[in-house]
């Protein structure tokens, strides 16, 4: 009881992390466009994803992670509850078969605050995996990283349908009376999710 009783309190001084209850990934996020620049901070989030791999692009998310650790900053010493992820471990499964296609970790980028929000970016889906065989696909993602008292913590598994088509991303060039189209949510990560919408010359 002693020891049990000394572990709370050595976690409660540095920050231990609870790995799947403290940081977790809530979904997937949509970004918006200005100016060519994509931002993904808006806090819609996509109900599910489309992968069109016939111009040999990755596909690319951008989730939304919340850190439900306790700020911990005072005077007298620095944050240790911040997470910096490193990277992300992808099951590929397709849905028809049941059968895992393909499991890789690849790196991801991101910093959540504690008690906050924000959003990490990962190559879900590398150009050097082959899924064309597939329509259906469900992604099993889980991110891993660092608090910034150096605990490893990795995110519970995360569940995010997708569908793989061939050219339904890439269609044809769009006419316009005065040549121009509206900025494209598809020009953020070509092949990933949004059409890429281009005026015809």
């Amino acid at each position: 009881m002693r020891l049990h009783t000394l572990a709370i309190l050595l976690c409660a001084l540095m920050g231990c992390a609870d790995d799947n209850v403290s940081v977790f990934i809530t979904g997937m996020a949509i970004p918006e466009v200005s100016d060519g620049v994509c931002d993904y901070t808006g806090g819609t989030m996509l109900s599910n994803g489309v992968y069109d791999p016939s111009r040999g692009n990755s596909y690319i998310l951008f989730a939304s992670v919340d850190n439900a650790l306790i700020p911990r900053a005072n005077e007298l010493r620095p944050e240790t509850n911040g997470v910096f992820i490193t990277d992300a471990v992808v099951n590929v499964i397709d849905v028809n078969s049941g059968a895992s296609l393909s499991e890789y970790s690849v790196p991801a980028t991101g910093y959540i605050p504690p008690g906050s929000t924000s959003f990490v970016s990962m190559e879900a889906i590398p150009s050097s995996i082959d899924v064309s065989a597939s329509t259906q696909l469900i992604l099993e993602v889980s991110l891993r990283g660092q608090t910034q008292g150096e605990i490893e913590i990795e995110t519970g598994s995360f569940s995010w349908p997708v569908s793989v088509c061939s050219g339904c991303l890439f269609p044809a060039c769009m006419m316009t009376s005065d040549g121009t189209v509206d900025e494209s949510l598809g020009l953020c990560s070509p092949g990933s999710n949004f059409q890429l919408i281009t005026a015809c010359p």
